[in-house]
């Protein structure tokens, strides 16, 4: 069992377990007694504490001259009587922590992650787009050196929703690269799971990073998650890194949000403004807060609040684009405009309108238009010659009346 460091003017017992995680190097586990435990440790970043539930509101920890309260983890679910606390993360390395709040009987045990310091390449750049492409991503293998890669079976997922979440963490940290490797290895290594719980993590400058690996198969927007009160199918998870409850991201986060809202949106083409059913909410938003599915403050108050004016801006920039999210059909705007065969053939598709069609115009899948047609009549076949076959195009289609009718056109592989 490595030794360390007791303080001596408390005259403490403090326990330290040997048992190590995955990765010696990166997290070790210790059990703590004894009341106000002031305790020198091994070297640690981050830091997270497991206690009994008749401790809640009571613990306090004192790092680097800073105090904070050991309020729970929310995406932690116990039964063995115990909590968890969330991720206290620290620019620099810390060799001490102090306790409060312990009595003769309780023991807790704290995690403590050390991920080596690595720096990000030039060459990545904030996003600045107002347009429906991707913003800049910071891969996985960029952030993730000297970590080890998870290994696991990816499952594929269809998104319907993008849950909003914050990181719960403090709001005046740096280094956000040091930020997300902590929460990898926290996620892995402390709370056993296969891998980041979120698809995206947007930092305070902006910067995007790749969460959950997409493996070789994947998209990284379509590997499923494990981020949304245990429910995951059909949603994709983007923190946001920070505490929200009394304070609204920064700018550069919010654009990045945004622009990330709308390349997803795009792609798939959801309503922003958009509700539909998911097995926590049967009137889930598209984009939506963690909150909406299960009982947690997260993303906090104040980013919550923001989301009415995120769907709307995002359901501008798509109009922006080209592209015009489906309104679920009824059988109305069925009579009204009929697209057949849908899957189309290279040979072309025929619209048919119970008005005169006006104009046609093609967009594809990521909001660029293709190609427009100007007429005049109810009925007409247009070529499909020349498109990528297996591919997914958008087609917007104005009638005499003036009213815009969107529908998705598959060309059919065969």
């Amino acid at each position: 069992m490595r030794n360390f460091k007791q303080a001596s003017i408390l005259g403490l017992i403090l326990v330290f377990s040997s048992v190590l995680l995955a990765q010696p190097n990166f997290v070790k586990q210790i059990q703590i007694t004894k009341e106000d435990a002031k305790v020198a440790v091994s070297a640690f970043k981050a830091v997270s504490f497991k206690f009994p539930k008749q401790l809640e509101d009571r613990l306090e920890v004192e790092v680097a001259g800073k105090l904070f309260q050991l309020s729970v983890d929310e995406h932690i679910n116990t039964d063995d009587g115990f909590l968890r606390s969330r991720l206290f993360v620290f620019d620099q390395m810390q060799t001490e922590l102090q306790l409060m709040g312990l009595t003769e009987s309780d023991t807790i045990i704290g995690f403590l992650i050390a991920s080596p310091a690595i720096a990000l390449p030039t060459i990545i750049t904030k996003n600045s787009k107002e347009d429906c492409d991707s913003p800049p991503i910071i891969p996985q293998e960029v952030w993730r050196k000297g970590l080890p890669d998870p290994d696991y079976t990816r499952i594929p997922n269809e998104v319907n929703h993008q849950i909003i979440h914050h990181s719960a963490s403090q709001n005046d940290l740096t280094d956000y690269t040091n930020l997300v490797r902590s929460i990898y290895l926290y996620h892995t290594e402390v709370n056993g799971w296969s891998d980041i719980g979120y698809n995206y993590l947007i930092a305070p400058d902006g910067s995007v990073y790749a969460g959950r690996d997409a493996g070789e198969n994947l998209s990284q927007d379509d590997v499923l998650g494990a981020h949304f009160c245990g429910s995951n199918n059909s949603t994709m998870g983007i923190c946001m890194l920070g505490t929200f409850s009394d304070f609204t991201p920064t700018t550069q986060a919010l654009q990045a949000l945004e622009q990330l809202l709308v390349w997803k949106s795009a792609k798939e083409i959801l309503d922003p403004l958009a509700h539909l059913a998911h097995p926590l909410n049967q009137n889930l938003g598209t984009i939506a807060g963690h909150r909406d599915g299960c009982a947690t403050l997260c993303p906090g108050d104040s980013l919550y609040a923001l989301l009415p004016l995120l769907r709307q801006k995002t359901l501008d920039q798509l109009h922006g684009c080209g592209v015009y999210p489906f309104i679920p059909e009824s059988q109305t705007m069925t009579q009204q405009l009929q697209l057949f065969p849908n899957p189309a053939t290279k040979i072309g598709f025929t619209l048919k309108s119970v008005s005169e069609i006006q104009e046609v115009t093609l967009y594809s899948i990521d909001g660029k238009q293709l190609r427009k047609w100007m007429v005049n009549q109810k009925e007409i076949t247009l070529s499909a010659a020349n498109l990528q076959m297996g591919s997914v195009f958008l087609l917007k289609i104005r009638l005499a009346n003036q009213q815009l009718i969107a529908r998705k056109l598959i060309i059919s592989p065969f």
